[in-house]
């Protein structure tokens, strides 16, 4: 049973007192509002860590990540991006590891400019657990609502966390309609397994926290071995694949996730279908509706409009496809790929000056991204700056892990001259 205490706080940049009336019922220990009325649309959430005191290593990474998935079905809360989350971190000097303590995400909560900070905590009660969500005001600093919980074993966690996401939507002022929407059943939840979870949240951390899509595929594949029924999972390898090149891997891993699509999110399942049609069917008039529809149901999220991007490229249309990139990256200003698109577009469109002016400012902005060297070789191509071109092809060659497709690039680049044996061996180092 999940306990609610909570405060009648004003959130910031919100018009009304988030309850009119608490009621008491004793003999259950059950404290709820009555009535809560409806935020912001914008109204942003910085999560912060899911403390584990257990001494149960299978909690660690994967109930934050749980937690997210549930907080992301409603269409009224935004939660930064790890992405943002990465170059906040990074700008204010410390490291992702720092495990975002209630402290740290503050902090960072009033560097987004967000509204209320989230944290979780689990530790054992008998030979159970207690599950505890606490939800702080950015700029007041003071706690808007503690939602606790008990699950009675490890089987039942993953259902006290869904259960007690709901009770904090509602308690923060999602209405009653949304939140029947837009919430997934705990019976029907993308993975029971806590392992699972654990390693797919390994996997997001690598994919989109690190922008480096090579790094998530063993974990996103780990997560599968542990739960052959985890649609989300091989979506994220599907789209990890493609971002990589291969492309009959993507196809097949997104192909599997559509067909599970039946037990997801409403959120998940426009991710899943949009993807399908996209990297598998190849259909990108369908691809392209599901993703419109998408953006404007989920309007801060910044995956449709980067794939709107990618869709509006794939047909021809670069100027539209340069704005729905540039409303991804003030979505996500610090995404790595995010600023790759928008480079890849201007070159697309010849306006190579402004895509040098993307690629500094990636360096200027230390924004991650494996892709960087690759944009950098790219554009000395086309301004013919055969030093720049020599010195990654050099970099490359010290760097087997990481220089695949630049070495395809110079491999190209001397085919093109008639050097036809240099070309060979750089194609075969790059298959190698």
């Amino acid at each position: 049973m999940w306990r609610v205490q909570s405060w009648v706080k004003r959130l910031p940049n919100r018009s009304i007192i988030i309850a009119t009336s608490i009621l008491c019922l004793a003999a259950s220990g059950v404290f709820f509002y009555h009535k809560t009325p409806p935020v912001a649309a914008v109204n942003t959430i910085l999560l912060g860590a899911f403390s584990n005191e257990t001494g149960d290593s299978v909690f660690e990474g994967g109930l934050r990540e749980a937690l997210a998935e549930q907080l992301e079905q409603s269409p009224y809360f935004t939660l930064v991006s790890e992405s943002r989350i990465h170059e906040v971190l990074r700008l204010t000097g410390r490291q992702h590891d720092n495990q975002m303590t209630p402290e740290i995400a503050l902090d960072l909560c009033q560097r987004t400019q967000s509204g209320v900070a989230i944290t979780g905590k689990i530790s054992r009660l008998g030979t159970g657990y207690e599950l505890v969500l606490s939800a702080v005001g950015c700029e007041s600093r003071e706690t808007v609502s503690i939602v606790t919980g008990n699950a009675t074993d490890q089987s039942t966690v993953l259902l006290a966390l869904t259960k007690g996401a709901s009770t904090l939507r509602k308690n923060l002022g999602e209405s009653v309609a949304t939140l029947q929407k837009y919430q997934t059943p705990g019976e029907l939840a993308s993975t029971p397994s806590l392992e699972a979870w654990k390693t797919y949240s390994q996997g997001r951390e690598e994919m989109v926290g690190r922008s480096d899509s090579a790094a998530a595929v063993p974990f996103f594949r780990h997560a599968i071995d542990l739960d052959s029924k985890f649609a989300m999972a091989y979506a994220a390898l599907g789209t990890c694949y493609f971002n990589m090149g291969q492309k009959q891997l993507a196809a097949e891993n997104t192909t599997t996730a559509f067909r599970l699509r039946d037990k997801v999110s409403e959120r998940e399942k426009y991710y899943i279908e949009s993807h399908y049609y996209h990297l598998a069917a190849g259909d990108l008039q369908q691809a392209r509706n599901v993703y419109a529809i998408w953006a404007r149901t989920y309007t801060q999220d910044t995956v449709p409009q980067t794939n709107l991007g990618e869709i509006y490229g794939q047909l021809g249309q670069h100027e539209s496809s340069l704005d729905a990139y540039k409303k991804g990256l003030d979505l996500a200003p610090g995404s790595g790929l995010n600023y790759g698109s928008l480079f890849d577009t201007y070159v697309n469109l010849d306006r190579f000056q402004e895509a040098h002016d993307v690629l500094e400012q990636m360096k200027k902005t230390k924004t991650s991204s494996n892709d960087l060297r690759h944009h950098v070789y790219q554009l000395a191509f086309y301004q013919n700056d055969q030093d720049v071109m020599a010195r990654q092809t050099e970099w490359a060659s010290s760097n087997p892990d990481d220089s695949g497709v630049i070495l395809h690039f110079a491999a190209e680049t001397s085919a093109l001259h008639g050097q036809l044996g240099q070309a060979r061996e750089w194609t075969r180092k790059a298959v190698d």
